[in-house]
């Protein structure tokens, strides 16, 4: 990529606000030097954590805490907000840090986030494989009834393989979390379906995730199995990753 007089190639070790090494730098301005990656996807981490600061790369949580609190988010100009980087961005990681207003960045704990998050992204997930396997049996769509009360089921029991994973790990867990879409897909008389996901949880599930179990916090086994060992025997376009994007 060719300089222009705004910007400059990077120097070693100069970063973009994805993290990722930059290739431009952006001088001056109303945010400071900044450096640019090349790439627009906000920094694809597969932890999904800024670099910088250790919130999620899209610093949602940064920006609804400063929101709570009465103070500015990003500039916003035509609706859009014009800089959602991270508040403690800095073009070396050497660099000294931002100087802030005291406690004007709540500092993220991504295990209790996650602890925090993990019942719901349970649910979401049990309620995707009863889409994918309806879809992938060419049966129709449930009806908001049926819907209603398969939701209703799916988060209690997220709640309750959450229970089960602080009572006896995390592989009770996932033997429960496969269970309970079992007899999900079961009750819409999806019946091989339904004991091909059985055969999952007879079957030695952790060498099935091998390269991703010690990766992946605890709390989330048994997501990690749902996605990688059943809804994608079920529906293979399903990106594998257990990434905030496929969280919300």
């Amino acid at each position: 990529m060719s300089a222009e007089p705004s910007q400059r190639p990077a120097q070693a070790g100069e970063l973009c606000t994805c993290g990722r090494l930059a290739v431009l730098v952006f001088e001056g301005g109303r945010f400071g030097d900044t450096g640019y990656c090349g790439r627009s996807d906000g920094g694809d981490r597969p932890d999904g954590v800024c670099v910088f600061c250790g919130d999620e790369v899209d610093h949602a949580h940064y920006w609804a805490a400063e929101a709570r609190a009465g103070r500015d988010g990003p500039v916003v100009e035509d609706g859009e907000a014009q800089s959602g980087r991270c508040p403690l961005y800095r073009l070396r990681l050497a660099d000294p840090l931002p100087i802030l207003a005291p406690g004007s960045v709540r500092r993220y704990d991504p295990a209790a986030d996650r602890l925090a998050r993990a019942p719901r992204r349970l649910h979401v997930e049990l309620n995707a494989i009863v889409d994918d396997a309806l879809r992938a049996a060419g049966r129709p769509q449930l009806t908001a009834e049926q819907f209603d009360r398969l939701d209703v089921g799916h988060e209690i029991a997220a709640e309750q393989v959450l229970e089960e994973l602080a009572a006896h790990g995390d592989r009770a867990a996932v033997v429960l979390a496969v269970n309970v879409v079992t007899e999900s897909v079961d009750e819409l008389e999806l019946e091989e379906l339904a004991d091909t996901i059985w055969q999952v949880g007879e079957s030695d599930f952790v060498a099935g995730v091998a390269d991703h179990w010690e990766q992946t916090d605890p709390v989330d086994r048994p997501l990690l199995v749902l996605r990688h060992l059943v809804r994608r025997r079920i529906n293979p376009e399903v990106p594998a990753a257990i990434h905030r994007t496929w969280w919300a």
